[in-house]
């Protein structure tokens, strides 16, 4: 670098290069000494870089300028901490276009003809202006007719890709200077199809399941994901599409170039392959590094065995029951396919399975050996007929939540059981607070908590579901010493259970629960009394007390004589101590 500082400032022997580097650095100093210059640092990698040559370039307040352009935000910021940096974005349509014109036709302009086509192939460049110049070289040096740019567009990023080998080699560079920690995050970027929108939610949950986000003391699993995905972003190998109104990333997309370098970065360490609308596997020779394309029955099985992720994109049932992969980490499927079949089985045996993305696959059932599978960590599936659902959870799970915010899309669910094994662990591992009840299925009929440690104020949102009959907490699936119920809500409910709570004081009255009809209280040893106004519901036929604090015991009998009294003998009331 100060080799070509120096050769653009003065004349150079063949004596500068035999001189060390401090020499060097005395020599530029004084070249520039008392001279006003502006001085272009292009593509720089390391802040170290900057902090060595900063003091290379005399301060002579003479207007003298230096401009630095780096594709790492941190080294532009550690430059000028001072003055806002300028980030470069993607070129828009137009100028796409303009700049396309630029490298085909340089002293001529654009036939008519073209101009259509022409714009379309550079729309398909996406705005990236590194794409658009080696189309550019391409589009020179062919004929200029309206089929052979047609061809073109069909192809766009494989030209770019196979044919400029200076295109693959600047973004080989960028990927080979990504942290560790970062690569395979960016290599599962190619698992999405091409021009895809990817819910961030969803891409760090992947990326979680996946093993790729390190644990950090004072940060969880997500924070730690987004800031990963935060330095993909700087890096410019990962783009925001839309925001949250809090200014967080919700979708992000890659662009087609930097996702042809994740493929072929992927099949060369056999990280990840694709099948797409070719039917066939792509398959890379370790020994040869020949890239084939083979179809089913064709691949051989040490290749299969080693297959770690599959993302398939077309032709799933070519694979479906007809080939076993044994060892794959990972399946997803982007193609949309419907079973009429009452049982839909994979068959595909993934023992070692983690992660399973069938969510564009319509099942009437949930197939048999998904329950088989003891590592899978992360399963996305639509069975929209579905009627029970369970889900145990445990405070290593904490890091895979958010399933329930999508417990809305199962509109015939009717049946839900979710227990969590350990309701005393730190706040950080518990359970998120229950969504609105607009997120639950609006038909559920029946719902047992268990473990769960939501707090009693979250019980306003279950009593609004205009279906629910049955609802059993158990294991303080809610905590905290207040519990106030309100009006208006549980219009359906028949039976609650409440078993194992430090809750003490419980607020309610008839306008509550106007259709209870069983009340089932069990070890709840601080609650001190039942509420009056439950017992004046018509409805109300038992209450059950099983190892309850003596105070909570003695309302009971109370509430039941004053019944008795006013000619209500339909309440029967149960207590046990064992």
């Amino acid at each position: 670098m100060l080799l070509g500082v120096l050769r653009c400032v003065t004349n150079v022997s063949g004596e500068i290069y035999e001189k060390s580097e401090e020499e060097l650095i005395v020599q530029v100093y004084q070249s520039l000494k008392g001279r006003k210059y502006l001085i272009v640092l292009d593509d720089m990698w390391d802040t170290r870089a900057w902090d060595d040559l900063r003091r290379t370039f005399p301060d002579d307040n003479n207007g003298s300028r230096i401009m630095l352009t780096s594709r790492l935000r941190d080294v532009a910021v550690h430059a000028s901490p001072n003055i806002p940096s300028h980030y470069l974005h993607c070129l828009s349509a137009d100028e796409s276009w303009e700049l396309l014109c630029s490298k085909i036709f340089v002293n001529e302009s654009c036939p008519v003809e073209l101009v259509e086509i022409g714009k379309q192939i550079a729309c398909k460049c996406q705005g990236l202006p590194l794409a658009l110049v080696v189309l550019g070289g391409l589009l020179s040096k062919m004929n200029k007719k309206l089929d052979v740019w047609e061809e073109v567009a069909k192809s766009v990023g494989s030209l770019v890709m196979e044919d400029a080998e200076h295109c693959q080699n600047v973004l080989a560079l960028s990927y080979n200077h990504l942290p560790d920690h970062l690569k395979p995050c960016f290599l599962y970027m190619g698992i999405f199809p091409e021009d895809y929108e990817i819910s961030v939610k969803k891409l760090i949950y992947l990326w979680i399941a996946e093993g790729f986000i390190r644990p950090r003391k004072v940060k969880s699993f997500e924070e730690a994901a987004e800031e990963y995905l935060e330095d993909l972003v700087t890096r410019s190998f990962v783009f925001v599409k839309r925001k949250r109104s809090n200014g967080r990333m919700k979708i992000c997309y890659i662009h087609d170039l930097m996702r042809d370098l994740c493929l072929r970065e992927s099949q060369k360490h056999n990280f990840l392959h694709v099948i797409n609308n070719c039917k066939q596997l792509p398959v890379e020779n370790p020994y040869h590094g020949l890239h084939r394309h083979l179809r089913v029955g064709q691949i051989p099985q040490n290749i299969v065995y080693n297959l770690r992720r599959l993302s398939f994109h077309s032709n799933i049932r070519m694979y479906i029951g007809g080939t076993s992969f044994p060892y794959t980490r990972s399946v997803m499927c982007f193609e949309t396919v419907s079973f009429s079949d009452h049982r839909a089985d994979l068959g595909m045996n993934p023992i070692l399975l983690k992660v399973l993305d069938i969510m564009n696959m319509h099942l009437t059932v949930v197939p048999d050996e998904i329950l088989c599978l003891t590592q899978l960590k992360l399963v996305f599936l639509r069975i929209p007929n579905l009627k029970k659902l369970g889900v145990r959870e445990t405070e290593e799970d904490h890091h895979l939540r958010g399933w329930i915010e999508n417990l809305v899309y199962l509109e015939e669910l009717e049946t839900l059981k979710y227990t969590f094994s350990n309701p005393f662990v730190s706040s950080s591992l518990k359970p998120f607070r229950l969504p609105l009840s607009d997120n639950f299925p609006q038909k559920l009929v029946k719902l047992t908590l268990s473990g769960t440690s939501f707090p009693w104020e979250d019980m306003l949102k279950l009593s609004k579901l205009p279906k629910l009959e049955v609802l059993k907490l158990r294991n303080y699936a809610f905590s905290g010493a207040l519990w106030r119920s309100r009006e208006g809500g549980f219009c359906c409910l028949k039976f609650l259970l409440i078993g194992s709570t430090d809750l003490e004081v419980w607020e309610a009255d008839v306008t509550h629960f106007p259709k209870l009809e069983r009340l089932f209280l069990r070890h709840c040893r601080y609650l001190k009394e039942i509420p009056c106004g439950i017992v004046e519901s018509p409805r109300l036929e038992n209450i059950t007390l099983h190892c309850c604090k003596d105070s909570a015991v003695m309302s009971a009998r109370n509430l039941q004589e004053e019944q008795e009294s006013m000619g209500n003998v339909g309440l029967t009331i149960h207590i046990t101590k064992r």
